[in-house]
């Protein structure tokens, strides 16, 4: 199945040499996408808050300000939002992190790999997954 128009990822990062290397990931996978990059919450917030839509949410759990955590749970409570898949990058390997962020509905939880070409079979089979594989309900701003 073709998608009619490029997956559109928001990416929110604090960490500039991650972001760069998630989007240099983002960009050598074959899917085509459009990357939409933060690096804090809340202004990850006010893009989602004036309309703006996105197929996949790709989120740091530490962030300065409002934590990455705190972000999804209003991602998860906002009716035109919660449908929007949540995936977790996260340097933390902690339990109770992982599991703190399926109990407020991540759609999946990364663990960050240390290299550019771990992060890119990451993020590339993230992208067949979501993009090629799986039906999304439309990103229609609709609340179920």
């Amino acid at each position: 199945m073709t998608r009619p128009r490029p997956a559109t990822i928001l990416l929110i990062e604090d960490n500039q040499m991650d972001a760069l290397r998630t989007i240099q990931a983002l960009n050598e996978t074959h899917f085509l996408n459009e990357v939409r990059c933060v690096s804090r919450a809340e202004d990850a917030q006010q893009l989602l808050l004036s309309g703006e839509q996105f197929d996949l949410i790709l989120l740091d759990l530490s962030l300065p300000g409002m934590s990455g955590q705190e972000f999804l749970s209003w991602v998860k409570a906002e009716p035109e939002l919660r449908r929007t898949p949540v995936v977790v990058l996260s340097s933390s390997e902690a339990d109770q992190d992982i599991a703190r962020a399926y109990d407020t509905g991540v759609s999946a939880y990364l663990v960050k790999p240390v290299s550019l070409a771990k992060l890119t079979e990451s993020v590339s089979t993230l992208g067949v997954f979501y993009f090629e594989m799986v039906v999304l309900p439309p990103n229609d701003g609709q609340p179920s």
